[in-house]
C-alpha cells in the first residue's frame, strides 16, 4: 500500500473510532463485569483498580480489548506488571 494510503487508512481508522468510542463509565462498567467474571488475582488490590479505573479507557476502548486484558493479565499481582500488560495491548491492538 502506497505510504499515502495508509495514512489515509490510519485517519479513516481513528476517525471511526472516534466517532464509535464508548463513554468512560460504560468501559469501567465492562472492566468490573469482566474482573467479576475471571477473578483476576489483582481483583481486590485497590491501588490496581484506581490505577485501571484513570487510565484503562483511555488506553484500551474497546470492549473486547477489556476482556483480553483482563484475561491475559489475571495472574498478575503487581501494579507495575498489570500496567504493562495494559501498555503491551495497546501496542498489539495498534497494529
Amino acid at each position: 500500500m502506497p505510504l499515502h494510503n495508509r495514512e489515509k487508512f490510519k485517519y479513516i481508522k481513528e476517525d471511526l473510532r472516534l466517532h464509535t468510542s464508548y463513554s468512560r463509565e460504560i468501559l469501567l462498567d465492562i472492566l468490573y463485569k469482566y474482573i467479576s467474571f475471571y477473578h483476576p488475582k489483582w481483583e481486590k488490590d485497590d491501588d490496581i483498580l484506581k490505577a485501571l479505573e484513570n487510565q484503562l479507557p483511555d488506553i484500551l476502548p474497546a470492549p473486547h480489548n477489556i476482556e483480553f486484558f483482563v484475561r491475559s493479565s489475571e495472574n498478575h499481582n503487581s501494579l507495575k506488571d498489570v500496567l504493562q500488560e495494559v501498555q503491551n495491548l495497546n501496542k498489539w491492538s495498534k497494529h
